[in-house]
């Protein structure tokens, strides 16, 4: 199961590592990074699945908790889509 979100907080992130518990299941987090730049562009365009803007980013960013050290980390500014999948799969699989 994959499950995407901004998870910037630890309150956000325990439920999900609760029902990984529960579920006797891994838990593998994968953040995924931009530059500023980047995603002042991409935030600029409407996207009919969320209504977030750099503003919120902002906020976010200034509330975020950092990740275990056990993460992949893509950043999005020099990955492709095909190449990022592949790391991605590559981490999941070790």
């Amino acid at each position: 199961m994959v499950v995407d979100s901004s998870f910037f907080k630890e309150s956000v992130r325990e439920p999900f590592k609760a029902l990984a518990a529960e579920c006797g299941v891994p838990l593998r987090w994968v953040e995924v990074r931009a530059s500023e730049d980047t995603l002042r562009e991409r935030l600029s365009h409407p996207r009919p699945d969320s209504e977030a803007d750099f503003k919120v980013y902002e906020q976010i960013r200034d509330q975020f908790e950092p990740l275990p050290e056990d993460r992949l980390i893509i950043q999005t500014d020099t990955e492709t889509p095909a190449s990022a999948a592949e790391k991605i799969q590559q981490f999941l699989n070790a």
